[in-house]
This record gives C-alpha cells, structure tokens and sequence, in this order.
C-alpha cells in the first residue's frame, strides 16, 4: 500500500517532469507558447491560485502530450473477476474469461495512426480536440488511477513555475533513450537512460524568451528516443528513420 500511494506517485511524477522538459527544449515553438502562457497568467507572481491554475490550458495539453508520448507507465494489466463479453466498434464480441489478464499497451495505442492525427509529431494542440477515450496514462473506469487529479494539479503548477523562473537547453552530443523497466514485481515503468546531464539551465531576465534552439539538440528519433548528436545526419544511425 505505501508503494502504490506515495514511491509509485512519486517516481511517475518526476518521470513526466523529466520529459516534459526534454519535449519542450527539443520543440521551441512549443516550447515558447507555454512560457508566454505563463507569463500571461502568472504576471510576475510565484503565486499560484485555483483560479490562475485553471487558466493554464496550454500549459495542461503539453502534459498531456506529454503523458501519450512518453507514458510513465507504458503497460496496464488488469485482472477478469468474471466471465464477461466485450463488444468491439465494429461489432465484433471479445469473450473474457475469469482469471484472464488483460493487457493494454499504451505505447501502441497512443502512438497509433488509428487514433492519432501524425502520432509521431509532439502537437499539444491535438488536445483542443475530445482525446479522453484513446489517452490512458492514468487508466480508466472505477479503477483509475486514484492520484491523477492531484498529479496533474502538481505538475501543472510545477511546470509553470520552473518555466517562467528558467531556460532549459538540451546539453548538446547526450545519448538519451526511452525504454520501459520493471521497478518491482508487478509494475512497470518508463524511464530515462542518459549519459550525461540532460539540461542546462539558466535563470530568465525580465521574462526573456527561450534561447536560440541548439542545432545540436535538433532532432529526435521517435522510435529509440535518441537525439541527434551528428548535426549533419538525417537519418538515424539505429533504425533509419528521418529525424523529426
């Protein structure tokens, strides 16, 4: 139980920290909007409210962005408790066994170009749209995740504070990678391998926009997470693909 309520929030928490950072300084015009929310909002004040908190939209759908395209927890498995039949959109009847586990791989569904609009591409804006039924970072139903609303009350606050008070620059020539581990017995996680520190920070000065994007943090490979540390390559050197 103190697993599940205080070290699995936790390490969730600061994982969605971590690569909300990283998604920000690797998309500068994303990056950018989110900080002139916040300064709008904010208005030079550390203070957050209920009310300013609430206005942070943008702010919220970068989290979410976030959240479908580096899940903390990239697999949920739950448990039939009895016999049931599910009836798929096109009609077709699944039957459930009791005892049957059932897994949901949420890497998939959330980069799925079935449900996604160009999945590979970080767009915090695809949120203006409904997405509430296809992203499940949290789970769904009765059995959700109990923290999610404090977890997103927390990063959201966390995020603008450290954005309107700093710059962060990807640390030029990193190795990062996005791979999945298990941190005990039953669970599952997300995390981040690098080799080196993966941002430099500096303090902002009269609400300064971010500074000139790095060349050479420019690029990414959606399939192996790694940034592109030969600023000539077009093509990643693991799997081919083109750079976004």
């Amino acid at each position: 139980m103190f697993h599940h309520l205080v070290l699995a929030g936790h390490e969730t928490t600061s994982t969605l920290m971590i690569w909300t950072l990283y998604n920000l300084v690797n998309n500068p015009d994303v990056y950018r909007q989110c900080q002139a929310e916040v300064d709008l909002v904010l208005n030079n004040n550390d203070e957050i409210t209920v009310s300013t908190v609430s206005l942070l939209t943008y702010t919220e759908a970068v989290l979410k962005e976030t959240l479908r395209y580096h899940q903390p927890v990239p697999v949920l498995v739950r448990t039939a408790t009895e016999d049931n039949t599910l009836v798929a959109r096109d009609g077709k009847h699944i039957h459930i066994k009791k005892g049957t586990s059932v897994v949901i791989n949420l890497h998939v569904l959330h980069r799925s170009e079935k449900y996604w609009h160009e999945p590979e591409k970080f767009d915090p804006l695809r949120f203006n749209e409904r997405h509430s039924d296809i992203l499940l970072p949290f789970g769904g139903g009765p059995r959700a995740c109990i923290g999610q609303n404090f977890a997103m009350l927390e990063t959201k606050i966390m995020l603008a504070l450290l954005v309107r008070r700093f710059h962060f620059e990807l640390v030029p020539a990193i190795d990062i990678d996005y791979d999945a581990a298990t941190t005990n017995e039953n669970e599952m996680r997300s995390s981040n391998q690098v080799n080196s520190e993966p941002a430099a920070l500096s303090e902002r000065q009269n609400n300064d926009a971010p500074p000139p994007y790095s060349p050479q943090s420019a690029g990414f490979c959606s399939q192996y997470g790694k940034a592109r540390q030969d600023v000539t390559a077009k093509f990643c050197s693991s799997c081919g693909r083109a750079f976004n």
